[in-house]
């Protein structure tokens, strides 16, 4: 009984809550690692590097990112969900492992940078799995209503890390944690494979594609498939909106991130101080987005809608450029932390997700290889030549001025993703 009044006040049926519960775990346990490895990396990066050569590691992550996720698309179209999960889990503590040991033989730049492009790439081969591995056991309708509940696991994981992070950083080192976290992903991959072989598919109908004047091919190849993937970002409004938004989004990510880690580069001298104000701050911060996720974002939907809870974060993403630019400080820079992170897990993306959720699952599938695989590392690449460009142009006050041109850009795409979501209708 207990148990089902958890289900009611979390606004999905007790049936879809025991079934989400492994994915919870799973979520939970990799998010413990990615926060830490978030800290461990601005930590070092702010302490031992500074925010000036943050443009350079930007544009690494995007060519690694795209190099990776191609390889991973290949594949995923050819082996089942869960196997493909293990191969990403055993290549990001891989990955996090040669970052470790490198800064242990090499006390230099290159070391730490990998360390913050690995967890880069890390982050958006796990997002972008995630989704893909969730709709093998889970229908469209039940993952609009279970999907804030599940992603509610990455702000446990986080409140986790940051204590973790908080309370052992000055007594083992920073760089040292990595190995806490290589020991956690190896842990969800075991989960992971356990889920795979253990939990039932469920399969959907899916929506028929939408044909390409072009082509009329009955089987239709790799290049005539991308042809009419194409073809459905110029002609769908939904899906190209949702394309222009995204970019908008990743660049105001990026200017936002330089912003804050500039100004904890500047305020804080010591790397043990940072450590520890990353993991108190991450405590509260997920704290603040666990409950925001569990309880708030479904409400804000059923009062709301999609599009306009979707429009809340572009105005919050706005506001954090706007008060960079007129009033940089320690609270602002906080703020900007939240808004990029903690914001953006617990609101932007599990509402990002329902809207591409009025795709069929193959369109879905695609959906998200375009954006976490093109979209992002295009985006990525941009705003750090442009950031770069700017601080040697105007400094740090062209840099604001440009992330605030670049959030009202964001909000008025949102706009037009709303309108496109509404009008949009399944084939």
């Amino acid at each position: 009984m207990g148990f089902d009044r958890i289900a009611r006040a979390l606004g999905i049926q007790e049936d879809q809550l025991t079934r989400a519960l492994p994915f919870f775990g799973v979520y939970t346990l990799l998010f413990v690692a990615l926060t830490m490895a978030d800290a461990i990396a601005v930590t070092l990066l702010a302490s031992r590097i500074g925010a000036s050569a943050l443009p350079q590691w930007y544009s690494l992550t995007a060519i690694a990112n795209l190099v990776l996720i191609g390889a991973y698309l290949t594949r995923a179209a050819r082996t089942d969900s869960g196997l493909v999960f293990g191969w990403i889990l055993g290549t990001v503590a891989t990955l996090w492992t040669l970052a470790w040991a490198a800064a242990q033989l090499h006390d230099g730049i290159i070391p730490l940078g990998m360390l913050f492009v690995t967890r880069e790439v890390a982050l958006t081969m796990i997002l972008m799995h995630f989704g893909t591995f969730l709709q093998d056991y889970f229908v469209r309708n039940e993952l609009n209503r279970i999907l804030p509940v599940i992603y509610a696991g990455g702000r446990v994981g986080g409140i986790v890390g940051g204590i973790v992070v908080g309370s052992l950083a000055p007594r083992w080192g920073t760089v040292n944690l990595v190995l806490i976290t290589v020991a956690l992903v190896l842990v969800a991959w075991v989960a992971v494979q356990r889920i795979y072989r253990t939990t039932a598919h469920r399969d959907e109908p899916d929506d028929p594609p939408l044909a390409c004047p072009s082509s009329g091919d009955s089987a239709p190849s790799r290049i005539t498939s991308t042809r009419r993937f194409l073809y459905q970002v110029g002609t769908v409004p939904l899906l190209g909106w949702l394309t222009i938004s995204t970019l908008c989004f990743v660049g105001c990510r990026w200017f936002m991130a330089y912003q804050y880690t500039a100004y904890f580069e500047v305020h804080f001298q010591d790397e043990a101080e940072l450590a520890v104000f990353l993991g108190r701050y991450t405590q509260v911060a997920l704290g603040i987005s666990l409950l925001l996720q569990l309880f708030l974002v479904n409400r804000l939907v059923r009062w709301l809608g999609v599009s306009t809870t979707h429009l809340l974060y572009s105005l919050a993403m706005m506001g954090g450029l706007l008060g960079n630019l007129l009033a940089a400080g320690l609270p602002m820079a906080v703020a900007s932390r939240f808004i990029e992170a903690e914001l953006r897990f617990g609101l932007r993306n599990p509402v990002h997700q329902m809207m591409a959720n009025r795709f069929g699952r193959s369109m879905r599938i695609l959906i998200r290889g375009w954006t976490l695989g093109l979209l992002i590392p295009i985006g990525t690449l941009i705003a750090s030549a442009a950031i770069a460009s700017l601080l040697t142009l105007g400094g740090a006050a062209a840099v604001g001025i440009v992330g605030t041109l670049l959030g009202l850009a964001y909000v008025l795409a949102a706009i037009y993703v709303g309108r496109a979501y509404q009008q949009h209708r399944e084939p």
